[in-house]
């Protein structure tokens, strides 16, 4: 007998997924005492696995199989064919993970010439201590794994390695053989080769990374010349510290070193602020350096415990977990390298973080790198922290092309967010919005999200029938008008799994694109319908609707929603947020002339841009600035 935390497990779903799932009859309910037969339990797998739509892939993310060449991490292009070979090999022979990885890390090694084989035993030909230790770890890794296959592959992966150097290619095999659920659920993804230049590390410079893997970030930061003994590396992943190990006899050639590399838990090995690695008294590191796990899936205990452990925080994240913990382990003239995905200047789940390591640090800088890792959605940044003034106090934002300096009063206090902008010209624009007299419409909306079906493809009709009317979709709101919708639904909420309040839908509001690289909105007096794509809100302000609907589609907004709030998503705390400048009648009188201009089609969008870009005190030339900044990305 099976329960709904089956399905939970099965399919990495919550349990609002699973309730949704039997509200919309897409899934039986279990029987009253609880239970699903195994016969149902296994027609239910069997719904799930065909059905075609989003709720496929959500349901099967946590049993993804697939797997890729992870040529992101290569330095050289020839590189990814001798991986696709290897994991060949590793297939063919249908052996675990670990004992083609010692293989390859033998084959590696002996190229050294640091290790031999010989017979069933593996040889270090250096002396000492170390180099007996580390024999040691590479027989007991080889009498932990299927020895009995080892000779063969290793004669295979030796021809498939051939002449080729590559810094990290066992960390690269290792991510190659993984799963995409196994990165997915531990956040773990080996950094790339493009974002590791421009970090220097000082040869008697005591180091830590705390969530190592295959040491590739904190190896590629340092010299032949520093002292191992110096070094720190900890994960949670014992197959990545073996690769580790191998690779820093690699980057020293030499297996008579003592770097410690040690299998310890960054996240829950703390059991509050102030003990960090389960010691009272946690040491300090001149340099913390590390990509943290992103978005690892926890248990709802976990959770419990991070909440607890971590009140400050507010959140579970992982990497902002790690950054906190990392903070604390810089000495006083420390500094702090962490790759992390760009929302972490923006998102408003993030705020408690900002603020903590603005106020933990004297500077900071922001090296932006795009879509930096391989099938990973989510921009990438590189934050660099100092605990003392590293040629000046503030804040910097780096990318290919530019270094600009980002001034704190244009961060706000109430969510800290940073600017992604192009150069200082942005910088200025963002200052003069900010500078002058303006309002908001913090609580003064009430606002509603369009209706979440769950399932479109037995609700949403593509022509009319007995008893439907039109539902609109985001794309059907183009800046002051509604298409007609393609699209058409019979509207009984009790059967879908998200609606606002039916009388909202009813009067008259502001609909907005809510997926979106521009603010696009219009004024609907119809009570029309909308889909979950498109969302709306009813001011309770004094000004007009058309006003709003004026100033929100003018490119000057979108400016800002694209530098300042950095999203895809226009959310209700971005409509709330945006800096309204205060009207005087007859601009209210203007931006409604040029609403009924833009609701007839007769609107020239410059028009609208140079009117609104004067009420925050913009030139001519920074209109025309936004104006082409903003059309890159199109309506």
């Amino acid at each position: 007998m099976k329960t709904k935390a089956d399905l939970e497990n099965t399919f990495g779903v919550s349990p609002a997924t699973i309730q949704n799932w039997i509200k919309t009859r897409l899934i039986p309910s279990p029987s009253t005492n609880g239970y699903y037969t195994d016969n149902t339990f296994e027609e239910i797998k069997s719904i799930i696995d065909n059905h075609d739509s989003k709720l496929k892939f959500r349901a099967n993310r946590k049993r993804n199989t697939e797997r890729f060449i992870h040529n992101d991490t290569l330095d050289n292009n020839h590189s990814a064919d001798v991986v696709e070979q290897i994991i060949e090999v590793h297939q063919h022979y249908s052996t675990g993970t670990e004992l083609t990885l010692l293989a390859l890390a033998v084959v590696l090694l002996e190229k050294e010439s640091l290790v031999a084989v010989s017979g069933k035993e593996i040889v270090v030909t250096q002396s000492g201590s170390a180099s007996a230790k580390f024999k040691q770890f590479l027989n007991e890794w080889l009498y932990n794994s299927d020895s009995n296959s080892f000779s063969e592959l290793y004669e295979h992966i030796k021809t498939a390695v051939g002449s080729v150097n590559e810094f990290d290619l066992l960390g690269t095999v290792y991510q190659s053989i993984r799963t995409t659920s196994e990165k997915s659920a531990s956040g773990a993804y080996f950094t790339p080769t493009q974002v590791l230049g421009g970090i220097s590390i000082l040869p008697h410079e005591k180091v830590i990374d705390p969530c190592c893997g295959s040491g590739r970030m904190l190896l590629n930061s340092i010299s032949p010349q520093h002292s191992p003994n110096l070094l720190y590396a900890r994960d949670t992943d014992e197959i990545a510290l073996k690769i580790c190990r191998v690779n820093f006899a690699l980057f020293f050639k030499s297996t008579a070193i003592n770097p410690h590399i040690e299998k310890r838990d960054f996240i829950f090995g703390a059991t509050n602020q102030t003990e960090l690695f389960n010691t009272g008294n946690p040491e300090k590191f001149d340099v913390v350096i590390s990509n943290p796990p992103w978005g690892a899936k926890f248990s709802t205990n976990e959770k419990k415990s991070l909440f607890s452990k971590y009140p400050e925080l507010k959140t579970t994240e992982s990497f902002a977990v790690c950054l906190y913990n990392a903070i604390q382990l810089l000495n006083e003239e420390g500094r702090l390298y962490f790759m992390l995905p760009e929302s972490v200047l923006s998102v408003d789940t993030h705020y408690s973080i900002r603020k903590y390591f603005m106020n933990h640090t004297k500077s900071q800088k922001v090296w932006r790198f795009g879509n930096a890792f391989k099938n990973v959605v989510s921009k990438v940044i590189r934050l660099d922290l100092f605990k003392h003034i590293e040629d000046e106090a503030g804040l910097s934002v780096i990318d290919k092309s530019s270094r600009i300096k980002i001034p704190k009063d244009i961060l706000r206090n109430d969510t800290l967010q940073i600017p992604v902008v192009s150069n200082d010209y942005e910088v200025e624009i963002i200052r003069k919005m900010f500078a002058g007299k303006h309002s908001s419409l913090q609580g003064n909306c009430v606002f509603g999200l369009g209706i979440v079906t769950g399932n479109n493809a037995q609700h949403i009709l593509d022509m009319a029938v007995k008893h439907s009317e039109p539902v609109y979709k985001g794309k059907d709101i183009v800046p002051f008008r509604m298409n007609f919708p393609e699209t058409h639904i019979v509207f009984k909420p009790e059967n879908f799994q998200q609606v606002a309040p039916v009388d909202l839908y009813r009067q008259k509001k502001i609909c907005y694109r809510f997926i979106s690289s521009n603010v696009v909105m219009a004024l609907d007096t119809n009570g029309s319908l909308l889909l979950n794509s498109a969302n709306f809100f009813i001011p309770q302000a004094q000004l007009p609707f058309e006003v709003i609907v004026t100033l929100f589609n003018s490119s000057v907004i979108t400016f800002f929603y694209q530098r300042v709030f950095n999203s895809i998503k226009l959310l209700r705390n971005h409509i709330e947020d945006f800096p309204l400048p205060l009207l005087a009648q007859n601009d209210i009188d203007r931006l409604l002339q040029l609403h009924k201009s833009g609701t007839e089609g007769k609107l020239d969008i410059q028009e609208v841009n140079k009117y609104v870009g004067g009420l925050y005190g913009l030139t001519d030339e920074q209109i025309q600035y936004i104006s082409k900044a903003v059309n890159k990305h199109g309506p």
